[in-house]
């Protein structure tokens, strides 16, 4: 049984007439007729009674009708279903992620796409998160994670968790300075520290300027460098500190090169959000992409605060 010869018995039902259905379907009448009288012979039974003003279904039409609207919707659906396959296969998704999620989530995100969504083809873009903001106004990313929004000019935002900041020294440069051994230091005591730190236009530094304006803290900023590679550098050499999160310097922190001190009288926690436009298409990939990408910084985020002993 062909597909086509549902399909055009269902649009002959419609009509109520063998010879409009031919014409709504551009065929000739002989060539529909004689598709209907095959239908017939397959079933065994008349599913039409012809007359003069058009066609009507038999007992067994009615039956075969409703048969033929189901098989046709299951069809639909089939071709519907490789479709999105076929998309999903080749789908390539571009992600703006900060350095320190990088380096905390980055490897773990890729492992995970890979097993839960072999289909997709991840992108990811290392970079300040005043870049992603604007690659993600901008359509040239898919998603991207930012810190602390508020009204965002539109940008559709879900709230992944909160990371701390911390005071970052090699054991060196604290022994030096008598901080070795101290749990915590407050803002008279990292005030005359030199500090390498995000230029300005780092939403890092923006947030670390306006904690430290409204705790009435000073810092002395010797170095600024949005390169946080050449960051962790001078400080695990001694030559500067730095307030990162420990993410950004986990694996310094696991070998001993660098040691992270919490700051006291101040809330260096920020709040980190995935993000995207509202003017990008969503496909069921993406968001499956967004569950993945939350899920795994969640659980990292969750390892730090296990582990983490600052010191």
């Amino acid at each position: 049984m062909e597909t086509k010869y549902l399909q055009h018995f269902l649009v002959v039902v419609d009509c109520g007439s063998i010879s409009k259905a031919a014409l709504r379907l551009e065929i000739s009448q002989p060539s529909l007729s004689q598709q209907i009288l095959r239908l017939e012979d397959e079933m065994g039974q008349a599913l039409l009674t012809r007359q003069t003003s058009g066609v009507v279904l038999t007992e067994a039409g009615r039956v075969f009708l409703e048969h033929a609207r189901a098989l046709i919707r299951q069809l639909e659906l089939a071709a519907f279903d490789l479709s999105q396959l076929r998309i999903e296969r080749g789908a390539n998704i571009t992600l703006g992620l900060t350095n320190s999620i990088t380096n905390l989530a980055g490897h773990d995100f890729y492992q995970a796409v890979q097993q839960r969504l072999p289909s997709v083809s991840v992108n990811i873009i290392d970079a300040m998160s005043g870049r992603i903001q604007e690659m993600i106004e901008t359509g040239s990313v898919d998603l991207g994670i930012l810190y602390d929004l508020g009204a965002e000019r539109g940008i559709l935002t879900k709230e992944i968790g909160q990371e701390r900041l911390f005071l970052m020294a090699s054991p060196e440069f604290l022994q030096r300075s008598g901080f070795k051994g101290k749990e915590g230091l407050g803002l008279e005591e990292i005030a005359g520290l030199p500090l390498a730190l995000p230029s300005a236009r780092h939403s890092l530094r923006t947030f670390i300027d306006a904690r430290m304006r409204g705790a009435g803290g000073r810092l002395k900023v010797t170095a600024e460098i949005d390169v946080l590679s050449l960051i962790k550098t001078m400080v695990a050499e001694g030559t500067a500190c730095s307030i990162l999160s420990l993410g950004a310097v986990w694996e310094e922190i696991g070998d001993g090169s660098i040691v992270a001190v919490e700051v006291r009288g101040i809330n260096l926690s920020r709040t980190i959000y995935a993000a995207r436009s509202p003017h990008k298409t969503i496909t069921g990939l993406l968001v499956k992409t967004e569950d993945v990408l939350i899920s795994t910084i969640r659980q990292r985020l969750g390892h730090i605060g296990s582990r983490a002993r600052p010191q």
